[in-house]
């Protein structure tokens, strides 16, 4: 999917023939949020969420997040059993990097709160993205960090649910701050994503966590609306060359 960075790629290939070029992006499947759903009660307590699985790329990422949040439950103990973390799927990282896990998860003593969780169908995805306080999302630096987006943000948009993102400059970055949806931190600012984490709690424990994003950003990534815009595409690409219909 085509975003800003990788449209920049193409105009200095394609130099005067730049002007051809049209973003349509990836979206959501405006069925899998129906309008009528009953409200998300606010859970006992405070819930992040993350949906999909954690790649070996991803793994400093997720690091830096356990780190950031033991350091802080053992500055703050009180709130220790007041907040839950869910990562739902798969872990895939080597058995280095699996064993520092289970080290920093000692050294925290976070069994209590952070778990890792079996994959779970799309559905149920959907649903424990729906019911948590705040979607976690973690977007690596790398070559393409720049040019792609992470597949799980349009669904985590449009769930209209809190995000907070770990993540460098990206188009998921610019995406999630012009839909005004949450909160954005880069990865190597460990002191950052601990202020974030107990800024979240803070504002969970009080009536303020509930963001106003902008829908008129959110609900053009509707993907009924993206292939109206490849339909029209595709009309203007072959009406001139077969006549009308």
């Amino acid at each position: 999917m085509l975003t800003s960075g990788s449209i920049d790629i193409f105009k200095n290939i394609l130099k005067d023939k730049s002007r051809k070029i049209l973003t349509i992006t990836n979206g959501f499947d405006p069925e899998d949020f129906p309008e009528n759903l009953p409200a998300v009660k606010k859970n006992d307590k405070f819930a992040l969420v993350y949906t999909g699985t954690v790649y070996s790329y991803r793994y400093p990422l997720l690091e830096a997040f356990i780190n950031a949040l033991g350091a802080l439950l053992m500055e703050v103990p009180d709130i220790k059993n007041k907040i839950i973390v869910k990562f739902t799927g798969e872990v895939r990282v080597c058995k280095k990097d699996a064993a520092k896990l289970t080290m920093l998860m000692q050294k925290f003593d976070l069994h209590n709160a952070v778990f890792f969780e079996k994959q779970v169908s799309h559905k149920e995805s959907l649903q424990l993205q729906r019911e948590a306080d705040v979607l976690l999302l973690l977007t690596h630096e790398g070559r393409d960090s720049k040019t792609v987006f992470t597949g799980k943000i349009f669904e985590y948009l449009a769930s209209g649910r809190t995000i907070f993102a770990i993540t460098p400059d990206s188009p998921a970055k610019d995406l999630i701050q012009n839909a005004n949806a949450g909160i954005t931190v880069r990865p190597e600012d460990r002191e950052g994503i601990k202020k974030c984490i107990l800024e979240l709690y803070q504002r969970w424990n009080s009536p303020g966590l509930a963001i106003s994003p902008r829908w008129e950003v959110i609900n053009e990534l509707n993907c009924k609306k993206l292939t109206g815009k490849l339909a029209g595409l595709l009309n203007q690409i072959i009406l001139p060359c077969g006549g009308s219909q």
